[in-house]
Order: structure tokens, then sequence, then C-alpha cells
């Protein structure tokens, strides 16, 4: 059927999920992820088997994953057999919203490997609190993510994931944090999306 219809924007509020006010000085550079942790999905596995590969020739960074689902016990025992004694994976549980924000603000670098999004909310958070993203081309990242805010890389790829983590640790690329965030603001903001919201409605009454 040739049904009219209108995509609108998912939006975020970016006067919540705002870049940290001071750069935060770690020992380890943060690696997030957050889901809910379905792994036929999202492939949280690969995050983890692609930083494990990675630990054995860089130490310098820490994998923190965010969520609670139907796996979460699964991958915790897969990354407990992965990283033996030296914990770098840390999972956090579901979080809530000043929590979650914490998060975002202290990481170098997001991460949604997924099969399969229609859009990924996680993304424009990370994005707008000034956190480049590395994501597969599953569906809506592609939409999202530009040059100056991220890497896209094939799905199920782990070469490629380490590449990109690989570049984005080691400065290869500079994102700027406001940039990350007036890009949110101008694209999925309240006032972007309330407009085309109206817009649509107007069109329609008319």
């Amino acid at each position: 059927q040739n049904n009219n219809h209108i995509v609108v924007k998912n939006v975020v509020d970016t006067d919540y999920f705002i870049p940290p006010k001071k750069v935060r000085k770690h020992q380890k550079k943060i690696i997030l992820h957050v889901s809910l942790l379905d792994d036929s999905t999202k492939n949280v596995s690969g995050i983890i088997k692609a930083v494990s590969e990675l630990w054995k020739i860089r130490n310098d960074f820490e994998l923190h994953i965010v969520g609670d689902g139907v796996d979460k016990k699964t991958l915790e025992n897969l990354a407990m057999d992965l990283q033996g004694k030296t914990q770098y994976i840390f999972f956090y549980g579901a979080l809530m919203k000043e929590e979650l924000l914490k998060k975002y603000q202290e990481a170098d670098v997001f991460i949604l490997n997924s099969i399969q999004e229609t859009f990924g909310c996680v993304i424009i958070e990370a994005l707008s609190c000034g956190v480049p993203v590395i994501s597969t081309r599953c569906g809506g990242p592609e939409d999202i993510i530009t040059p100056e805010t991220g890497i896209l890389i094939d799905i199920n790829d782990k070469k490629q994931l380490i590449n990109a983590i690989q570049l984005i640790l080691n400065e290869k690329y500079i994102f700027k944090p406001e940039i990350m965030h007036n890009y949110v603001v101008d694209n999925y903001g309240f006032d972007i999306i309330g407009k085309s919201l109206m817009d649509i409605y107007y069109s329609i009454v008319k």
C-alpha cells in the first residue's frame, strides 16, 4: 500500500545531556556501552571479544557496560573468562538518569555494535554529552553518525571495531564535544523536533 507517511526523529533532552564542565582526568580511558543486554540484537559479546583482543597489545582502557537484560549473566561469564585475573570489563546494571549522565560524561568513546537498530537513542545521548560514537551500519545509525561525530563500521567485523577503537583512543581523529553537542541540539533537540511536529499538525489541519 502507498500510504503517505513522515518520519519524525527521536528527541533528546540537550539541556540535561551535556558535556562535562571540566575535562575528566582518569588513569584509564573509558569505553562505554549502554543497552538492554540482548546479545542477539546488541551483540555486546562482540564488543567484549574485541576489547579482550585489544587488551593483548595495550592496557590503558576499561570497558564499562551499562544495562540489564536477558543475557547479562552470560555476558558477565564471557568477560570473566576472557579477562582472566586483571579486570578491565565492568558491568553496572541499570542506572538512574543521574548516574547514566555521569557515565556518559566520563566516557572517551561510546560503542553501539548492534545487528539491527531502528534509531539508537543512546547514540544521540552520548553525542549530546560530547562523546564520539563507534557504531555498526545497522539501520538507524547511518543517518546519525557523521565524520564529526564518530565512525561507522560493518556488522560483525571485529577487526574494524578494534581499528576504530584504536583510532579514537590514539586521538587520530579529534572530536570536539561542543560540535557534537550542537549537532544534537540542531537535529534532535526539543525545539527542532517540536517544530517538525507542529509543521505536520498544521499541514494536516489545512
